[in-house]
């Protein structure tokens, strides 16, 4: 594949020549999709086979697969499908996404206000995620990296929304901008072109560009304007049906009907075109990189990228992950592609297994000329009597033994199977049972880290293709949202109702999550966890004591982990009240908000000192924090402290001594109320050498 000359596109950009960019992009692409046709056959072989449509040929011809023809020589025999890929990529894909990973902003220091932004950061990942439909999302992207090897997540920003903004200009005027919002999408190797000395990552590159069919309205929308990049040439983009085979397969895909296989044709693109994005990698004169879009063969943007940001590497919109990295190319390895031949294997033994139980197994008879029997009068029906005529020789119908599958067959088909699991790392742990002789939860756990250990690599690019695409979004976030956005602010509210560390008021905007924002996962956090294997070594720790004392009386703190563990977040409890609300009196003095934190007569003051106290033990705190919140800190647990002093000492007041009594004193004088009653205790017996009782003179 000949890679594109990015020196050449630099000089056409700073000469001008939008007419030569565009003529440059364009026979690169058509070039480059067909580079890759090699490697769309084997795509387009493995979701035929995903779907259940496995009786297929690859078709010279049309350049597609297609169904086995059904001619007079081949019409007997049968052709079943047992879908083992199938359920196969569910598993696999269930395995990378089940779990949703932790993601966490870095600080860039120790400093309160870098301390609060990672904490903000973190609170805008959370409700963008549910709001983008991460989940989804990721789920499309493993399943389709099991299919065609490597998927592209595209984190960008779409003013083609119905919402605008008025902005002033520097004179004064008011102009109606679009308001945009941050998009995500999942895209796939028959529209993302990276380039392929690129092999390491796709940021290692000196291009990549994308291209797709696009209405030309849509087109015209966006494009349709003078100045900053855009050349005003959007206006005579027409409708174009030049479709590469490439882009034509991943069109056809649309119209995909499962075990029926593609439509024979793609979707009707009579008022679209292909509209190609091409980024090219900053260098020393354009420090930004530059963007260059082509639509039906006319540049209609040719400007700086939009998506510089931060550090220099993040020049694109794009994020990769390939479900096997291959090592000397950039586009990597499916999973499907090493399972379809044991998949055929399989498919070709049933075939045999039902010709055979059709042709050979039942049982065939020898009925002699002349024993008067009718046609088909033997059917093997139970009871079945046979009226025959007995030759001279004694010849009478004779039945034949039928001929089943050699055990061989059935042999090599479970030998396969085995084969195809094994491959693909798919046992029966990971699929949900429980394999035959472990009972244990320890056992299966045991079975659960043995079956990861294999996919170690796959989720290390997991983890890093959903860092990669969260760091993404939150610039664009950052850059873009300069108003502020009441849906996002109501879903932070609303996910950090209790956890009141994080503060947003209305006036949110993107600035407030400051520069260098750096997204991390915490390393095989989004591995599958059992609920059931934990919940049970919970349960045998909390009984054997080993997290100590858990009930709300004597550790409420442990209590309310303990019972999140078992997915009781909601039940109420006046300890769970009084742990919420002494950590946010926490977060109040973190944020000098002395005014705030105030201590109630009805505050459980044990649970408050215990919460405040763990959190001046923590190392970093005084690392963290100035003289003036420590000072705070100190102030507040003093509060807490004297409150539960003077409840002891109250409490002390108002019992009675020890050796005090209401029966008046002259009662007992006058011997009318028993020494024991008046809380006096009588001396003891005296004891003779006997051991009898002696009188007291």
């Amino acid at each position: 594949m000949q890679t594109l000359d990015t020196k050449k596109l630099y000089d056409l950009y700073d000469k001008g020549d939008i007419e030569g960019l565009a003529s440059e992009v364009s026979t690169h692409y058509n070039s480059a999709s067909g580079s890759i046709d090699a490697l769309a056959k084997i795509w387009n072989e493995n979701i035929r086979f995903y779907e259940g449509d496995q009786h297929i040929y690859y078709n010279d011809v049309t350049r597609q697969y297609d169904k086995i023809p059904t001619t007079k020589y081949n019409e007997f025999i049968p052709r079943p499908v047992t879908n083992y890929i199938f359920p196969i990529v569910n598993t696999m894909t269930a395995f990378l996404t089940k779990n949703r990973p932790q993601v966490n902003a870095r600080e860039n220091s120790t400093q309160d206000e870098d301390v609060n932004r990672a904490k903000l950061c973190d609170a805008v990942a959370d409700a963008k995620w549910e709001m983008d439909d991460e989940t989804m999302r990721h789920v499309d992207a493993a399943k389709m990296s099991m299919l065609v090897s490597t998927v592209f997540r595209k984190d960008f920003w779409d003013t083609g929304g119905p919402q605008t903004v008025e902005v002033p200009d520097d004179k004064g005027n008011v102009q109606i901008m679009p308001l945009g919002e941050n998009k995500v999408a999942i895209l796939s190797p028959f529209e993302v072109f990276p380039d392929p000395n690129a092999v390491s990552d796709i940021d290692d590159g000196q291009y990549i560009y994308e291209a797709r069919m696009q209405n030309v309205e849509w087109i015209k929308e966006n494009y349709d304007k003078k100045g900053n990049g855009y050349t005003g040439l959007a206006k005579d983009v027409e409708p174009n049906k030049k479709v590469t085979a490439i882009l034509g397969y991943a069109e056809r895909l649309k119209g995909s009907t499962g075990k029926s296989g593609l439509t024979s044709s793609a979707p009707k693109i009579d008022d679209g075109c292909v509209l190609i994005e091409l980024y090219l990698r900053p260098n020393r004169k354009h420090k930004k990189g530059i963007t260059i879009v082509v639509a039906d063969d006319k540049a209609i943007f040719a400007g700086e990228t939009r998506y510089t940001y931060g550090a220099s590497i993040n020049w694109h919109p794009y994020t990769s992950f390939s479900f096997a990295r291959h090592p000397f190319r950039a586009l990597g390895l499916t999973l499907v592609e090493h399972l379809v031949p044991l998949q055929r294997r399989i498919n070709a033994i049933d075939s045999l297994i039902i010709l055979t139980r059709m042709l050979m197994a039942s049982p065939q008879w020898l009925i002699p000329k002349g024993s008067k029997i009718p046609d088909n009068y033997i059917s093997g029906a139970p009871g079945l009597c046979i009226e025959y005529t007995r030759g001279m020789k004694g010849e009478k119908p004779e039945r034949l033994q039928g001929l089943g599958v050699d055990v061989s067959v059935y042999q090599e088909r479970e030998k396969a199977v085995e084969e195809i699991h094994r491959i693909a790392g798919s046992n029966e742990v990971m699929s949900g049972l429980r394999p035959e002789g472990v009972t244990t939860a320890s056992g299966l756990n045991i079975l659960l880290e043995q079956s990861y250990t294999q996919h170690a690599p796959l989720i290390q690019a997991w983890e890093k293709f959903i860092e990669k695409g969260q760091t993404k979004k939150l610039n664009l976030i950052r850059r873009f949202y300069k108003e502020p956005r009441e849906a996002l602010i109501n879903r932070i509210k609303a996910m950090n109702k209790d956890a009141l560390d994080v503060q947003i008021d209305d006036t949110f905007t993107g600035q407030a999550l400051g520069d260098n924002i750096d997204i991390r996962v915490e390393a095989g956090s989004s591995l599958p966890r059992s609920k059931i294997v934990e919940q049970s070594q919970l349960q045998e720790l909390g009984v054997g004591g080993m997290l100590g004392p858990i009930t709300p009386q004597e550790n409420p703190i442990a209590n309310r982990e303990f019972l999140r563990r078992f997915g009781v977040t909601d039940f109420p409890t006046p300890t769970n009240l009084d742990v919420t609300r002494a950590k946010w009196e926490n977060s109040m003095l973190r944020q000098k908000r002395f005014d705030q934190v105030v201590v109630l007569p009805i505050d459980n003051h044990d649970i408050h000192l215990k919460i405040v106290t763990d959190e001046m033990k923590r190392p970093e705190f005084y690392m963290r924090n100035d003289e003036e919140i420590i000072a705070g800190y100190i102030r507040h647990k003093e509060e807490h402290e004297g409150e539960v002093m003077a409840a002891a000492n109250a409490q002390a007041q108002a019992q009675p001594q020890a050796n005090s009594t209401n029966v008046p004193a002259e009662l007992i004088s006058q011997g009318g109320v028993p020494q024991e009653a008046a809380g006096q205790r009588p001396p003891p017996p005296a004891v003779g050498e006997a051991g009898a009782p002696i009188a007291v003179q």
